[in-house]
């Protein structure tokens, strides 16, 4: 049964990768991430999200609803706090011999959404210099594909959303500012640091969120 349930999945075109000589890629990321929310919706394991005034408090209210005719690239890929919308995460990460860097994906909507476990693997790209042509020629690929789900939006239980996208990844400038050239195994990025010696926020965010 498992074994079925493997090559049933194995054979989704939400699955379907493309390989060029720049990588492995997912050859459809909207419809990747369309098939991870619809299934959360299923399980009852989508969670709403919220941005946050100054006052902390959520800038939509609870019951809020996308209006009638909605056109997800209408607001420039920036919806307005009051609108419903999907959090989603894009990140970059290199290590692994020979050298690799990987985009992944996370939807921000569910349970411990920094959970290996529940990332989306978008590409896999050998890399030898982690410099802007490299990155630049990675995500060549995959931006336009970003491009469309931010134009297209998500389904959620029958509602056409927006997607709110936030960046993340292991920046060079983070580690820099603090006078190391690089992340590496006895300086890890700032967001390794805080969360391997985290302060009552981080450890708030830990909690409740997840870490990898």
């Amino acid at each position: 049964m498992l074994r079925d349930a493997k090559q049933k999945l194995a054979a989704s075109s939400a699955n379907e990768v493309l390989t060029t000589n720049k990588g492995a890629h997912l050859a459809n990321l909207s419809l990747a991430v369309q098939e991870r929310v619809t299934a959360l919706c299923d399980a009852d394991q989508f969670i709403e999200r919220f941005v946050y005034g100054s006052d902390h408090q959520p800038l939509r209210a609870v019951d809020a609803t996308v209006p009638e005719n909605f056109d997800p690239g209408a607001w420039g890929r920036c919806s307005p706090p009051t609108v419903p919308d999907v959090h989603v995460t894009i990140g970059l990460n290199k290590g692994g011999d020979p050298g690799s860097e990987t985009i992944v994906l996370s939807i921000v909507n569910q349970n411990w959404p920094n959970n290996a476990q529940k990332t989306i693997l978008v590409a896999v790209c050998s890399y030898n210099k982690d410099k802007y042509p490299e990155v630049s020629a990675m995500m060549s690929i995959q931006s336009p594909r970003i491009d469309e789900l931010l134009e297209r939006g998500l389904d959620v239980r029958s509602e056409r959303r927006p997607v709110r996208l936030l960046l993340s990844g292991k920046f060079e400038s983070q580690t820099t500012v603090v006078g190391k050239k690089y992340q590496n195994a006895a300086m890890p990025c700032l967001q390794c640091k805080s969360t391997k010696a985290p302060n009552i926020a981080h450890a708030t965010l830990d909690a409740k969120y997840g870490t990898l």
